[in-house]
């Protein structure tokens, strides 16, 4: 046998010679389990396949198999900032916080995004008064003074969330 290459399957007897058989080969889905001897052939086994939706190869064993892990899961006060890959975990990041009573949220977060902030935009309070007040969501609804005719005066000044009234003279 040429045992680079073979095993003896079956061994020399007084009447025969012995029987070589070529070392089975693992496939891209095996590894080996049991290396090969002059008398044994090579023992292989199916690669470990890791489950996309719950774990990623974070490597290989000692023994050549494959080495999953479990994915991270985000909390609920993060996202997902970086997709988990095949060879990779996912990377979770902390949502941003709106400042209350200076930043409305005008993007709701996902889990695979964060949510957008933006700043409040005050009325021109020397023009404007403030109708509708800022929500969490939502900018506040400015409204110009009326102004007083010719012909009236001003029965009420406007205040930063009241209109100025007129009356006739």
């Amino acid at each position: 046998c040429d045992f680079r290459t073979q095993f003896e399957s079956v061994a020399a007897t007084s009447t025969s010679q012995p029987e070589c058989s070529a070392f089975s080969v693992c496939t891209a889905t095996q590894y080996e389990t049991v290396a090969p001897t002059a008398s044994s052939d090579r023992e292989c086994a199916a690669l470990t396949v890791c489950d996309s939706s719950t774990q990623y190869m974070a490597g290989w064993q000692d023994s050549g198999d494959r080495q999953c892990a479990g994915l991270t899961v985000c909390s609920n006060d993060e996202y997902e900032s970086v997709s988990a890959t095949d060879t990779s975990d996912r990377v979770c990041a902390t949502l941003s916080t709106c400042t209350a009573g200076s930043q409305i949220e005008v993007t709701a977060p996902t889990t695979t995004s964060n949510r957008v902030c933006e700043s409040i935009v005050p009325c021109d309070l020397t023009t404007q008064f403030e109708a509708v007040a800022a929500t969490t969501t939502t900018q506040p609804v400015c409204q110009s003074f009326a102004e007083c005719t010719a012909l009236q005066y001003e029965l009420t000044a406007p205040t930063a969330n009241s209109d100025r009234s007129c009356a006739d003279v």
